[in-house]
């Protein structure tokens, strides 16, 4: 699964999960928004391990492609 499809995968779940429908965007950015607001009002209730999982890699991805600057390439 490439990273679109672990987004939509986790967006399509949890709009399953609160049994609600919403047209996703097409922009990844407004994917990655609508995810993120997603995730910000979900209750703290159990959640499959397989949804973990792919959480878990999507944000790893994520965390791959962040550029980290150095300290000492700022002097």
């Amino acid at each position: 699964m490439n990273q679109p499809e672990r987004r939509k995968y986790l967006i399509d779940y949890l709009m399953e999960e609160r049994h609600r429908k919403a047209e996703i965007p097409s922009e990844p950015n407004e994917q990655k928004r609508m995810l993120r607001a997603m995730c910000n009002v979900r209750m703290p209730n159990p959640i499959s391990d397989d949804f973990l999982k792919v959480q878990d890699e999507y944000l790893q991805c994520e965390l791959k492609e962040k550029v980290i600057t150095d300290i000492d390439e700022l002097n």
